[in-house]
């Protein structure tokens, strides 16, 4: 299944703080699409660099407050270190579709 990055104005994805650091927390907000009837729907955010995933943020079934899911991560990747400063993509993916929403995820010195 290929996917579809989707426009950010589609689906907003918020990253706070801005600039993190290594070992402080992060959140991302993104906004969903929302029906009735579909208020619960499994999403999977990921970290990525280049096309190699080094952390899962969330997975699951999570429910829009008002048409937005937040999650916290604490900055570890998937065998434990913090994430080093650098360049990295969020990925925000609805399970069970090719539809993605992406952004850059910048990690301050």
């Amino acid at each position: 299944m290929a996917l579809r990055v989707l426009p950010t104005v589609e689906l907003a994805l918020k990253i706070w703080p801005e600039w993190p650091h290594p070992g402080e927390r992060m959140h991302f907000a993104f906004r969903v699409p929302t029906m009735i009837g579909t208020e619960r729907q499994a999403w999977e955010v990921t970290v990525h660099s280049g096309r190699r995933q080094l952390a899962t943020v969330a997975l699951g079934v999570m429910r829009p407050v008002r048409g937005v899911v937040c999650v916290e991560w604490d900055g570890r990747l998937t065998h434990g270190d913090f994430i080093m400063p650098g360049r990295y993509t969020l990925r925000v993916a609805k399970l069970g579709s090719s539809d993605v929403l992406e952004r850059t995820l910048f990690i301050a010195e």
